[in-house]
């Protein structure tokens, strides 16, 4: 995040405070953090994989969404067929995101969760990857990723 600096000249009018202060209330700050996660599904996710995508502390959920969805169709070992059909899940603010998955290649366990907590999107990401894992891979479930977008 970058931050703003402003320098006060010994001599201004008030004028140009009320600008200053407007200024530095429009640079974004953890407490307006934004977030969003893109996904990518094709049918047969074990063979065609799948394409991810999240952005945290931006300063508006649209911004948060459009750079989501950018990483998503620009991620790295995704098939293009994943690419292509990247699309936002969801915008949130002040939670956390956690995406899980089987690690081996060409299997279909995924999951990705929304939660208050850390611990509590990685729950609901674990319980969508047993979910989609198969019964033989249940157990290969793992959280990849797991972040917040507020303090």
């Amino acid at each position: 995040m970058r931050r703003a600096r402003i320098r006060v000249a010994a001599r201004c009018g008030a004028g140009t405070i009320l600008m200053l202060l407007v200024a530095a209330l429009a640079v974004p700050s953890p407490a307006a953090a934004e977030g969003a996660y893109a996904v990518g599904v094709p049918k047969d996710v074990a063979n065609d994989g799948l394409a991810y995508g999240r952005n945290v502390g931006s300063a508006t959920k649209e911004i948060a969404a459009e750079q989501a969805l950018k990483i998503c169709r620009n991620a790295p070992d995704s098939s293009v067929q994943a690419q292509h059909l990247c699309a936002v899940v969801a915008t949130f603010h002040g939670l956390c995101l956690a995406a899980a998955l089987d690690p081996a290649p060409n299997t279909p366990g995924w999951g990705a969760a929304v939660g208050a907590t850390k611990a509590g999107a990685a729950a609901g990401a674990m319980a969508d990857c047993v979910a989609t894992a198969g019964a033989d891979r249940q157990a290969f479930c793992k959280v990849m990723d797991a972040v917040c977008d507020a303090p």
